[in-house]
Order: C-alpha cells, then structure tokens, then sequence
C-alpha cells in the first residue's frame, strides 16, 4: 500500500494550483485564476478538491479567508523570515493522496510550487503559471499556513517534514485538509514541457 502522508498534502494544494487551467502560457506578472473551470480536462485529484471546497460552501470559504488573513499577517508581522530549506529552490508534485483517492504515477508530472524569499508562492504546469498566494511556515511548529490570491479558494495549513531531496506536506484540521497529504520533489529549476 502506498504510503498516504506522501498524497494528502498535494491533493489539497493541487486546489490551489489548478482552479483554472490555461491553454496559454501565462507570464510572471499574470493575475492568477480565481474560479474553477468545468473543463473535462481537471485532473481527477483536482476534482477531488474542487468538491471539498465546494462542499463548505462560499460563507465558510469567506469566513475561513478572512481568519486566515488576520493570522498570516500577524505571523508575516511577527516573523518576516522566509525558512530557507522551503524556498530551495522549486519544489515539484509527486504524490497526493485524499481520502479514499491518490494520484498515479507520473500523473502530476510538471505541477510545481514555487516558495519565495518574500513569503509569496506560485504554482503551475510546466511553463505555465497557474496562480499564487502567501504563505507562513512557522519553524518551531513546522506548520504551513497558505492562502490563495483567489477570493474563492480556501486557505491551507500543513504540518512539514523537509529532507535534502523532498518534502512531505500532511493536512491539519484548521482548515479541514486533514484528509490530504503530498510528498513534493526538490528540482532545481521549474520544469518545462517535453520536447515533442
């Protein structure tokens, strides 16, 4: 059986990276999506979380992005120093596991996450660049606190384990991502398409 702390964490934040899947490349300075599409083409795994966050409807979702914004900005406040083992330098999905649903192998290949110095993150698919937020990781806790720059997706937080090579991200019930687990890849650059 696989192990499932390498797939909650993804799946929960595949949400945050696939609420609008592009047909063209986006640059750096892109807006990023803020509603899901109902393009056939979602991912099984990024179904799985479109429905969690549909499932606690728009006031939790609101409620839930405004606690989470009061707490990112104390911790920002309190200590504005990025951990640098997360920021090192692009991370990419391996696994995500989510209840009863886990992720193929090579399913999630060029789905990457990018942590900055300025505790902002993006995320996309091999050149594209899907969307972003902000984030704290608090280094006594370990926990992980992310919060989308779209209106209608919710926050995240996750207890982390970092390694030389990978990262294990495992759910907490904060924000009900308890169900959810990943293990991300450490790359050294963001990945890019496969030559045709």
């Amino acid at each position: 059986m696989h192990n499932k702390s390498f797939y909650i964490c993804l799946l929960a934040f595949l949400l945050a990276i696939s609420c609008k899947p592009s047909t063209e490349k986006q640059t750096e300075t892109a807006a990023p999506a803020t509603t899901y599409t109902d393009s056939k083409d979602l991912s099984r795994e990024l179904k799985v979380m479109k429905n969690m966050n549909d499932k606690l409807g728009k006031v939790e979702v609101e409620v839930m992005i405004s606690e989470a914004n009061r707490i990112l900005a104390h911790r920002q406040n309190e200590n504005p120093k990025p951990n640098m083992a997360l920021t090192t330098p692009v991370w990419q999905y391996e696994f995500v596991f989510g209840g009863s649903d886990e992720s193929k192998v090579n399913e999630l290949a060029g789905r990457w996450i990018d942590f900055s110095d300025d505790l902002t993150y993006t995320y996309g698919h091999y050149e594209t660049i899907e969307g972003g937020g902000k984030y704290h990781m608090d280094e006594t806790t370990e926990k992980l606190l992310m919060l989308d720059n779209s209106a209608v997706i919710k926050p995240n937080e996750y207890k982390v384990q970092i390694f030389p090579a990978a990262a294990i991200l495992q759910g907490t019930s904060v924000y009900k991502d308890n169900n959810y687990q990943c293990k991300l890849k450490r790359l050294d650059s963001r990945p890019t398409s496969p030559s045709e």
